[in-house]
């Protein structure tokens, strides 16, 4: 499914490179909520991983890392190194690693 929204620019804000208390990645499950409204073939539920919905290895779907808003956000992600105790791909905000498989 692809739907054209004539847009030229797109702003997501990204708190993964410290502890900020909110960015664009809480509202993905809402994006998902509405498009179902419109379109009833779009689950909620196949955005999530073992019954979970997050970032690390064990909860970020391919469905989910395939949408936009992780794209945007976690661009070139895994080859950023912030600390040195922290391994590259780490999101400070909302500490996790996140799957390195799919950055």
């Amino acid at each position: 499914m692809c739907i054209n929204l004539d847009a030229d620019y797109v702003l997501v804000t990204f708190a993964g490179y410290g502890a900020f208390p909110t960015d664009d990645w809480i509202k993905l499950l809402w994006f998902v909520r509405i498009a179902h409204d419109a379109y009833p073939e779009v689950s909620e539920t196949t955005y999530y991983k073992n019954n979970k919905f997050g970032l690390s290895e064990d909860e970020l779907s391919d469905k989910t890392a395939n949408t936009l808003i992780f794209k945007l956000m976690y661009h070139r992600f895994g080859e950023i190194k912030l600390a040195r105790d922290f391994p590259a791909g780490f999101d400070f905000s909302r500490n996790v690693r996140v799957d390195p498989n799919k950055l």
